[in-house]
């Protein structure tokens, strides 16, 4: 059955799936495991919110609005509004940096 479906991707020109590489499932193992240690640690120590995935905060948010508890909902609402001023703000340096003279574009790297 291999055969066949290696025949197929060769006669309708498919591209071949790529081989998984070693060292990528090692960085994408660490980058988990060193994002759930922050949130374990952020959490846990500063307040029972998330700094590094917003979808925790806007879960305690929403738990919290619908509950009636509006002080611990309103915990949530300063990481999220940061979340969401960076990302307005890295827009923002990408669009201003593509309008810039690639001279210049090329030495702020």
């Amino acid at each position: 059955m291999d055969h066949l479906r290696i025949n197929t991707r060769i006669r309708f020109n498919m591209p071949f799936p790529p081989k998984p590489q070693p060292d990528t499932l090692l960085s994408a193992l660490l980058l988990g495991a060193t994002g759930g240690l922050l949130d374990a640690v952020v959490y846990t120590l500063h307040g029972h919110v998330f700094a590094n995935a917003m979808t925790g905060n806007v879960i305690l948010l929403g738990i919290s609005a619908c509950s009636g508890d509006w002080h611990q909902a309103a915990r949530h609402l300063a990481p999220i509004s940061a979340f969401i001023v960076g990302v307005m703000a890295s827009r923002c340096l990408r669009e201003l940096r593509s309008s810039m003279p690639r001279s210049l574009s090329s030495a702020l790297r």
